[in-house]
Parts: structure tokens; C-alpha cells; sequence
């Protein structure tokens, strides 16, 4: 058995290993037609090596064939498994016809090796639609593969079922379930590579369980619980008519065998009259032939042997006229009595009142004798009467029992019983008269076996195993001394039982296997396949496609599911677009706010400077922001910042952060201040862990001088009179309300009569086209200088409309905003 386990291991984990590989091979390409003929060939190449190099077991040849077809066909394509089970059928007929093997099942064998291609490959197209299918399916397709590979092997001999279980009941385990584990296997192996069905084998919930597969697990354990009892049931009454049968067949066999007996003891009463007459005639001829040889004084030892053993007698004697010996063979004289006695054969010849062939029965000794006159002696032929009487007894009860027709079946055993003291009626003693065993000599009742039997004296079966193997036994008087014992092999009375079984269950195993797929087809088509369709528009409706329109109609369920849906979404649309409409107004008046909370009033009254600044939010209200405000009378503050984020959040934080720089500022703070402290203060309460860039510059009207700092922000373009624009690399401090308590740093720098400088967020430079290249600060500066001669009113306007040519069709993914700042020089001015 180990060694049919090893093997059979062995041929299993080769198709794993060349499923596995295959697989891993082919997984990340498209099968076309050539790929898919190849792997057919190559699995059928597989099964046909199974057939050649199978396991042999109790004079059989055991193998995994069907794994080959099963395997090309459900892992990889429908047309490689139908190729495969053709190649290994055909060349599974072929190698019985041409090298003789597996004759008996050579039809059943390639039927199912070719239909396991063709059910596979219609599983798959109909039921798995091209999926890997799960490791339970998988061991189950296997396994009823197998059982109709067996169930073949009844259809096809019909003639001789006793045969066919055998062969099927030595197969059928280690087939099935080695085919079943080798699909098993390549499933689970197959499913955790391909990251589908990772290896797990925790309990999942019912939530994170398929519907067909929990339907089909279900379907699976219903179907089970039917067919286990079912199976008891058939096993019950099968077992119930065998035993009937076997009842029957014990009962008849017991009565024929004692109505045999009972004419072999008729024939026995005639034996006596047989035997003396037989012993009458050879005296005489006996006789005969010793006057022939000279009378009997002339009659030697060796002629009286001769005569002795052609007569079959005990004894063979010659006497003379006086009735005393001369010469003898076989018992001695002594047996003979007193020839004076008138009980004596001798003397009652003398006397002349018996003939010649009158016989002597000597009771003591149980012997019959025939004295014969012989010229002028006597012949005497002597005749063990109970050991003739017990050997023919014997040789025709056992003649009778070694012919006799039952003995193929079952074996007969005649007992008898003497009494060995007869002060003592229950001492007997047992032994047997005849068997048909071959020997019966051999045979005896041990003390044991004897007080079993007694037990069961007239029972009409009972089962034992008392004679070295299990058997339905009849044990039954036939007269006061003899008793008959008839032992039916369990095996043989219950073979028809177990044959029928085995058809039975796989039969059933069959029809609840069809059952399963139909069913499982019907509930793909029916409930599984509208839900994933009804599943794929939700979907996409959930995804925002709104328009998408739900039309399954199969089932009036599922007409009115979908109906619901429909008007669902459709309410969904109104109260959407009704909140869309809302919240349009709100962010239009969000934005209104945004853009009154910015100064739009750029002709400030001071001849020294020019400013304009703008603002393209990416979605209708933004995160930057730009300021500008006197805080002193020829202090001019410049400010701009970008916002974490985009939108409302970025507004509303944009909104705190120029509060609190403009407070800071006009209360005459350095920039260095303003900035720390508004660190200090929109740290506080940022929840969001939001921040914001800034850089603050504050420009003394009158002597040109100007102190900044730059918080995270962008570079400024700085223009000299006479010069281009170009980038100035400033001090830079952390962004404000990254982290609370950093030091903060500032510049200064002095701006001359004609000089400038452009500021702006991180969305100009970063701004993306169709083809996803930024705009970039080299092309920046680039525009700039084209224009540097123009002011910023008209400068700033046409760098935005070279970054929206530059942009084209791409969405605008961050605000933009721009400052910029001329400055002309001091002039008096009361403020």
C-alpha cells in the first residue's frame, strides 16, 4: 500500500510540475491557435506516458491519465483539452490492440479519457467562462471524471460483473482521489500565483464569499447528504437481499445434502446381503482354484495371498477334513471358533445340515466367513464386515460431496458424534465422516469450535469466522449422531451485493453530478450573471455615470430591480443637479468674496510705483492670495502666497493667512516678525496640517530700500534698468504653519529708478501642456523679457495668455496668480 501511495504520488506531482510550469510560461501571453494545438500535444503526451508507465497493484495497472485532458482543458483552453483526451484515448485503444495492455478496460478507458477533454473544455467555456476554476470544483471535476471512468468499466461488461468489481474496486479509490488532488493542487497553485485567490485558509466571511460559490458549496453539501442516504438506504436492502439469498441457497443446500445422506444410508441396508453373496461367490471360485493347483495340502502361502488380495478379503485360510489349519494368509486361526462348537460352520457341515456356501457371522468380531468344501479339506474366506461397511460408507459420501455442485460456492462438512462412555451420555466425541475439501482427512473440531456451533444447532444463518475466514454458516441435525455444516464465504455471498453497490453509488454519484452542473448552469444564467451585470452598471454609476441605464429583464425580480434603480438614479440626478445648481451659487458667491477680500484698485495714489496684479484660481475659489497696503506713509507692503491644496479648505485657510499677515504688517513689524508670528498663530488649531508659501516685501517709497522674506516661496524675477529679467535666489525660511517656533529670515534689497519685480505662485512654473511638460521658469523669464519694456498692467496679461497657449487643452491642475512691481522713483507726496 505504501509503495502504491508513493508512485502514485510521484505520477500526480509530474502533472503538477508540468501544469505548473506550462502555466507560468503561457500566463502572460495570448493563446493563438498554434499555441493552443501545442498544448494539447504536449498534455496528450502526458496521458500517454500515464498509460506506458502506470502503477501496478494487485495484478493491476493503475494511473492518472485523465489528468492530462482535464488539465490542458480547464487551466488553459478548451480546444488543448479536446486534443489531449483524443491523443490519450486513441493511443489508450491502440496500446491494447497492438501491445496487450489493459485489455479488459481497454473500452472504458479510452471512452473516458476522451470525454474527460470534451466535459473539461465544456465546463470551462460554460460554466468557469475561462477562469481558473477553485481548488474544491476542481477536485470534484477530477474525481467524477473518475467515477465515470469506473462506471464504464460495469457498462461495458455487463456480462461479467463479478469481474468488473474487482477490477473496479482495486481502482476506483487511489484513481479518484489522486486525479481529484492533482487538479486540486494545480488550482490552488495557479490561483496564488496569479494573485486571484492568494492561499488562505482562514474561515472567510459570507460577505468576501461569491454568490455562486457559496450556492454551489451549499448545493454541494445537499447533494452530498442526499446521496449518503441514499447510499444507506440501497446498502440496507442490498445487504438485506443478499442475506435472503444466502438464507435460501444455505437452507436448500442443507436439505439436499441430508436428503442425499439419508438415500446414501437406504443404500447401506442392502450392503449386507451385497457381501455375502460377493463372499459366497469368491469362496467358490476360491475354491476352484486351489483343487486346480493340487488340492489344499498342496496350496502355498504365497497362492493363499494371491486369492487374498484379488477377493479384496481379510482373510484367506485351508483346512483339512478335521477342520484344522494347513495354511493361511491375512488374521490368524485364532479367529475362528471351536470347530466341535454346533454354532461352527465346519460342524453344521458335517452334520449335513448347511450346503457349501452357508455363511458364519462371528458378532463379537463384526467379520462375515464363507467355508467352502475343498476335495478333502475345507476353504474358509474371511471378511472384515465393519471395515468394508465404513469404507464404502466413506468413499461414496465423499464421492458425493466432491461432486457435488454447490462446492463452488460454499463447503460442505459431514460430522458425527459417538458416545465414548456410556455411564456418561454426555461424553461424545466428534469426528468427521466427509468434506468437500480436498482432504479432509486434515479436518477436525477443535473443543472451541464445536461449543460454537452447538450454539447455533438449527439456526436458518448465522456468520462466523471460526474456520480462518469470514462466512455465513448453517449448522443443522440431520439425525440423532450426525450433524452437516455448510460454510457460504462472506465474500462470495455478499460479491453480488458489493458490485451492485458500487454501480449504484457511482451511478448516482453520475446523475447528482449532472444534476450539479445543470443546476449550476441555470443559476449562472439566471441569477449570477444578471447580478454582474445589474453589479457592472452600478459600478459605473457609482464611478459617476450617472446616464448609465440598468436593463435586465430575465426574471420579473430583476426587471423591477432594475426599474427601482433607474428611478433611483434618476431622483439621484434631480437632487444632484439641484445641489449642483446650489452649490455653483454658493462657490460663484465664494468667489465674489474672494476677489472683493483682493485689492483690484491698482492706481494707487503715489507716482513711484507701479503695481497690477491677478488671479486664476483652478477651481472656483483658490488658495493664493496677493495683497498690497501702505503701512506707513512712504511704506509700501507687497504680498503673495500660495495654499496648500486647492478649493474651499484652501480659501478659507488663504483667507486666515492674509488676515493675519496684514495685522501683523500694519502694525509695523519687520518681516521677519510678521512671518514668525504668523507662524506662531496659524499653527495653532491646524487640524488639517495645511500650510501656506509666502513672500512679503516692504518698499520704501522714497529711498527705494526694501526689506523681504520668503517662506517656501518661488524665486522672484528681478529687472535692473537696462537689463533683463532675471531670477532672484533670495533667503528662504521654512513654509508658515509647517512647524510652530522656527526662526525666520529677511533681505534686503534696494530698487532703482526703472527697475522691477514679478512675483507669482508655484502654478506658473509648474503649469503641465498635453504633452506634460512644464511651463518652467526659464521660459517664464523668456516672456518676460520679451515684454520687460511694458508695464505691469499690460506685462502680466500677456505672460498669462502665453502660459494658456502654452497650456492648450490640458486642465489647469493649481491656482496662478502674479504681482508685479515698477518702481519710478521718488516724488513729493503728502502722504
Amino acid at each position: 500500500m505504501l509503495d502504491l501511495l508513493l508512485r502514485m504520488s510521484g505520477a500526480t506531482l509530474f502533472y503538477v510540475l508540468v501544469t505548473v510550469t506550462t502555466w507560468r510560461f503561457t500566463s502572460r501571453r495570448k493563446l493563438r491557435l498554434g499555441g493552443k494545438i501545442l498544448l494539447g500535444l504536449l498534455f496528450g503526451g502526458c496521458s500517454v506516458l500515464s498509460t506506458h508507465f502506470g502503477v501496478n497493484y494487485d495484478n493491476m495497472v493503475l494511473n492518472v491519465r485523465d489528468l492530462g485532458p482535464l488539465a490542458a482543458a480547464l487551466f488553459f483552453d478548451p480546444l488543448s483539452g479536446i486534443i489531449a483526451g483524443v491523443i490519450g484515448g486513441v493511443e489508450r485503444y491502440l496500446a491494447s490492440v497492438l501491445w496487450n495492455i489493459g485489455n479488459y478496460t481497454r473500452v472504458a478507458c479510452s471512452v473516458s479519457t476522451v470525454l474527460a477533454g470534451l466535459l473539461a473544455a465544456l465546463l470551462n467555456r460554460f460554466i468557469f467562462r475561462g477562469k481558473t476554476p477553485r481548488a474544491l470544483n476542481s477536485f470534484l471535476m477530477g474525481a467524477v471524471v473518475e467515477v465515470f471512468h469506473m462506471y464504464a468499466v460495469f457498462l461495458t461488461h455487463r456480462d461479467d460483473v463479478t469481474t468488473a468489481y474487482t477490477v473496479v474496486r482495486t481502482c476506483a479509490l487511489p484513481m479518484i482521489v489522486f486525479t481529484g488532488l492533482g487538479l486540486a493542487v494545480c488550482s490552488m497553485i495557479i490561483n496564488a500565483l496569479s494573485g486571484k485567490r492568494p492561499l488562505n485558509f482562514r474561515r472567510q466571511a459570507p460577505e468576501q464569499k461569491e454568490l455562486s460559490y457559496q450556492f454551489q458549496y451549499w448545493m454541494l453539501v445537499a447533494t452530498s447528504i442526499v446521496f449518503l442516504i441514499n447510499f444507506a438506504i440501497s446498502y440496507s436492502l442490498s445487504t438485506q437481499t443478499a442475506m435472503e439469498e444466502a438464507r435460501y441457497k444455505l437452507n436448500e443446500w442443507t436439505e439436499d445434502i441430508k436428503k442425499n445422506i439419508n438415500a446414501s444410508a437406504k443404500s447401506l441396508s442392502g450392503l449386507s446381503d451385497f457381501l455375502k453373496d460377493r463372499i459366497s461367490t469368491d469362496a467358490k471360485l476360491v475354491s476352484q482354484g486351489i483343487q486346480i493347483a493340487g488340492g489344499v495340502r498342496q496350496a502355498s502361502p504365497e497362492l493363499l495371498e494371491k486369492y487374498r488380495i484379488l477377493t479384496s478379503s481379510t482373510g484367506l485360510y485351508t483346512m483339512d477334513s478335521d477342520g484344522k489349519m494347513i495354511a493361511g494368509t491375512g488374521d490368524p486361526w485364532s479367529n475362528l471358533k471351536n470347530p466341535e462348537s454346533p454354532d461352527d460352520p465346519l460342524g453344521r457341515l458335517r452334520s449335513g445340515g448347511l450346503t457349501a456356501d452357508v455363511m458364519w457371522d462371528d458378532s463379537s468380531e463384526s467379520w462375515y466367513n464363507a467355508v467352502v468344501p475343498c476335495g478333502d479339506g475345507y476353504v474358509r474366506l474371511a471378511f472384515d464386515f465393519y471395515q468394508q461397511v465404513e469404507n464404502f460408507r466413506f468413499t461414496q459420501l465423499q464421492g458425493l460431496f466432491t461432486n457435488y455442485e454447490l462446492t463452488d460456492e460454499a463447503d460442505f462438512y459431514l460430522f458425527t458424534r459417538y458416545q465414548l462412555d456410556p455411564a456418561n451420555p454426555s461424553d461424545y466425541d466428534t469426528y468427521l465422516l466427509a468434506s468437500s475439501m480436498a482432504d479432509p482427512v486434515t479436518f477436525n473440531l477443535t473443543e472451541a469450535q464445536e461449543e460454537q456451533l452447538l450454539k447455533h444447532v438449527g439456526e436458518p444463518v448465522f456468520s462466523s469466522d471460526l474456520f480462518g475466514y469470514p462466512a455465513l454458516c448453517r449448522f443443522s441435525r440431520i439425525d440423532d449422531l450426525q450433524y452437516s455444516l455448510v460454510l457460504y464465504d462472506a465474500e462470495e455471498a455478499f460479491s453480488s451485493r458489493d458490485a451492485q453497490v458500487y454501480e449504484n453509488a457511482f451511478s448516482d454519484l453520475l446523475v447528482f453530478a449532472a444534476i450539479f452542473i445543470m443546476v449550476t448552469i441555470l443559476m449562472e444564467s439566471m441569477v449570477d450573471a444578471p447580478l454582474h451585470s445589474i453589479n457592472a452598471s452600478l459600478n459605473r454609476i457609482i464611478s459617476g455615470d450617472l446616464d448609465e441605464t440598468l436593463s435586465v429583464n430575465t426574471s420579473i425580480e430583476f426587471d423591477h430591480l432594475s426599474k427601482d434603480i433607474n428611478q433611483t438614479v434618476s431622483t439621484l440626478k434631480t437632487y444632484i443637479g439641484a445641489a449642483e445648481q446650489r452649490m455653483a451659487q454658493e462657490l460663484l458667491m465664494a468667489k465674489n468674496i474672494q476677489a472683493a477680500a483682493l485689492p483690484r484698485a491698482f492706481d494707487i495714489p503715489r507716482d513711484e510705483v507701479r503695481l497690477y496684479a491677478l488671479m486664476d484660481p483652478a477651481k472656483e475659489v483658490g488658495g493664493d492670495f496677493y495683497d498690497f497696503f501702505f503701512v506707513g506713509p512712504n511704506r509700501l507692503a507687497l504680498v503673495i502666497a500660495d495654499v496648500s491644496g486647492k478649493g474651499i479648505p484652501a480659501a478659507l485657510f488663504m483667507m486666515r493667512s492674509k488676515t493675519a499677515i496684514r495685522n501683523l504688517a500694519e502694525n509695523g513689524k519687520s518681516p521677519a516678525e510678521i512671518f514668525s508670528q504668523a507662524n506662531h498663530l496659524l499653527c495653532d488649531g491646524n487640524d488639517a496640517e495645511m500650510f501656506v508659501t509666502a513672500w512679503i516685501g516692504i518698499l520704501d517709497l522714497k529711498t527705494g530700500d526694501m526689506v523681504c522674506a520668503n517662506a517656501g516661496h518661488e524665486y522672484p524675477a528681478i529687472l535692473r534698468a537696462g537689463g533683463d529679467y532675471e531670477l532672484l535666489k533670495d533667503k528662504h525660511s521654512l513654509a508658515l504653519a509647517a512647524m510652530d517656533g522656527i526662526p525666520m529670515k529677511e533681505y534686503s534689497l534696494r530698487l532703482n529708478p526703472g527697475d522691477s519685480l514679478f512675483v507669482y505662485t508655484d502654478g506658473v512654473p509648474e503649469a503641465i501642456n498635453e504633452a506634460v511638460e512644464q511651463y518652467g521658469t526659464d521660459r517664464l523669464l523668456e516672456e518676460l523679457n520679451l515684454h520687460k519694456d511694458k508695464p505691469p498692467k499690460i506685462l502680466l496679461p500677456l505672460v498669462r495668455e502665453n502660459l494658456r497657449r502654452f497650456v492648450g487643452k490640458a486642465d489647469q491642475f493649481d491656482d496662478i496668480t502674479m504681482l508685479g512691481v515698477s518702481f519710478l522713483g521718488h516724488t513729493e507726496n503728502p502722504l
